[in-house]
This record gives C-alpha cells, sequence and structure tokens, in this order.
C-alpha cells in the first residue's frame, strides 16, 4: 500500500517552503506582475500536495491517460518509379555504373581548355562577378525606392502604362509583329 506524502506548507514558508518540504530545488522565484496572479500563486501554495496518493482516498479511480491510435498509412504494392507507362520498373540495382576514367578524361579535356584560354575564362569571370554585384545594387536601389510613400505605386502604374502600349503597338497585329522581330533582328546581328 502506498501512503500519502500531503504536506500543508505553513503561512510564513510560502512557495520556498513548500518546495523545501517537498525536497525540490527553487533556484528563483518567478515575478508575478499582477495582483489577480500573485493571489492565485498564494492559493496554489497554501493548497495540500500529494506527492503519492491512493487512488481510493479520494473516491475516484486513476487512470492512465489514453493513447491515440497509429495511423497507418497504406503502402504501395509496387515501388513507386517515375519512368514512362509501359515501360519496365528499376530496380535499385539496375543503375548503370559510372565510368569514371570518361569522367576523368572530360575533367582534364576542361582543365586543358581554361588552361589554355585563360583570358576567355577570366572574362567570363568578371562579367559574371559584375552581374552579381549589378544585381545586389539594383536589389538596395529597389528596396530603398519601395519605401518611399507613393512612389511605388506611381511606379507600378507607368509599368501598366507601358505594357498595354507595348501589346498595342506591336502585338496585337501581323504586321506589326513582323517589324518588331525585324527589329529584334537588327539588334541581335549589331551585337554579334
Amino acid at each position: 500500500m502506498a501512503a500519502a506524502l500531503c504536506f500543508t506548507p505553513s503561512a510564513g514558508t510560502g512557495l520556498r517552503g513548500a518546495a523545501a518540504v517537498s525536497g525540490a530545488a527553487i533556484r528563483a522565484r518567478p515575478l508575478l506582475r499582477s495582483a489577480a496572479a500573485r493571489r492565485v500563486a498564494r492559493r496554489a501554495a497554501s493548497a495540500p500536495r500529494c506527492a503519492l496518493e491512493e487512488p481510493s482516498s479520494r473516491g475516484a479511480s486513476v487512470s492512465s491517460p489514453k493513447t491515440p491510435e497509429p495511423v497507418v498509412l497504406g503502402v504501395p504494392a509496387e515501388p513507386v518509379s517515375y519512368t514512362e507507362p509501359g515501360q519496365p520498373l528499376t530496380a535499385p540495382g539496375d543503375i548503370p555504373e559510372v565510368d569514371t576514367a570518361a569522367l576523368v578524361a572530360k575533367a582534364k579535356a576542361v582543365a586543358d581548355d581554361v588552361a589554355a584560354r585563360p583570358g576567355y575564362y577570366s572574362s567570363v569571370a568578371g562579367v559574371a562577378g559584375g552581374g552579381l554585384v549589378a544585381f545586389v545594387v539594383a536589389s538596395a536601389v529597389v528596396s530603398a525606392l519601395d519605401k518611399i510613400p507613393v512612389l511605388p505605386s506611381a511606379l507600378e502604374l507607368i509599368g501598366l502604362a507601358y505594357t498595354s502600349w507595348f501589346v498595342y503597338r506591336f502585338l496585337l497585329q501581323e504586321e506589326t509583329r513582323e517589324e518588331l522581330k525585324e527589329e529584334v533582328q537588327d539588334f541581335l546581328g549589331k551585337s554579334r
């Protein structure tokens, strides 16, 4: 039979005395800001605490909380595959091995090309780095403009107006589409 280990803290001991009686260690007292919270804490401190109590002493039986039923998900009968319909499913053992010799040969060819044309690859790296810097600067400018109260709405209105004009001017009729196509081809021809 289990013995009841109940105690009632005395009025002078408060929460610290109750913790000392129960054997628990309290390092810091919580801050109670409102008067209602302090009253609730006082009532809780003066109420009897029971560490272990027999179920029959209160007239109700103590039962363990019910655990929820496990969720069982359906498992497909066949393994899932991303092949076309009608194609046989591939098993993990059917994956072809990588030809390391061909991979090493390709890496050496790329390294030789970089060594043969260092000016080309340095210009590519410079353009990529410049593009990254331009993106960061443009992002900062757009975020600064976005903080001005009326400007974002005005810029959206200007963008919608220009887009509608462009569609009306170049995309609605066949001859204007041909004109736009020729202008784009001329521009691309000059840039090459």
